[in-house]
């Protein structure tokens, strides 16, 4: 992990969110449209591969959603959203693709997610991200693009 990484951290703070995801959105997504099946994936394998969720619907292809979080920009609701374009991993140094252009990942959407979490009654304060649990988060917005479609837009903005 790289120094200041608080990849561990990050990572509870997100499955928090997935439990809170999967209460409130994906079983209501399931409810109000029958056709559609939602599968949280838990095998790391598929998760490296830049899934978190597949969806389903009856006649349609497959979603694979990598849900992105702004997990310390949380009550904030901020307009925007920053895609990895490549990093540096910590054994090698090497440079290697992020996962927006990642051409091995099998991601075909994001699901970008701000999330609401309650404040401490008195002082208005939030909890550290690594404490946060399901039961504490209140809202989100989210909001789900095609990789594909980020892609084509970067490329007609000039960018390769």
């Amino acid at each position: 992990m790289l120094e200041g990484s608080k990849r561990i951290e990050d990572m509870k703070a997100e499955q928090e969110l997935a439990k809170f995801l999967d209460k409130y959105f994906y079983s209501r997504l399931e409810k109000e449209h029958p056709a559609i099946l939602c599968k949280r994936e838990y095998e790391k394998n598929i998760q490296m591969n830049g899934i978190d969720v597949t969806i389903q619907a009856l006649g349609k292809s497959t979603l694979y959603i990598d849900e992105k979080v702004s997990i310390y920009y949380r009550n904030t609701m901020l307009p925007t959203f920053a895609f990895e374009v490549n990093s540096i991993q910590k054994e090698s140094g090497k440079r290697i693709p992020g996962w927006l252009i990642n051409k091995d990942l099998k991601t075909t959407f994001y699901l970008l997610v701000w999330a609401n979490v309650k404040c401490d009654k008195d002082t208005r304060l939030m909890k550290e991200v690594k404490d946060i649990t399901e039961s504490e988060y209140t809202i989100v917005e989210a909001l789900l693009v095609n990789k594909k479609k980020i892609i084509a837009y970067l490329e007609s903005e000039g960018f390769s």
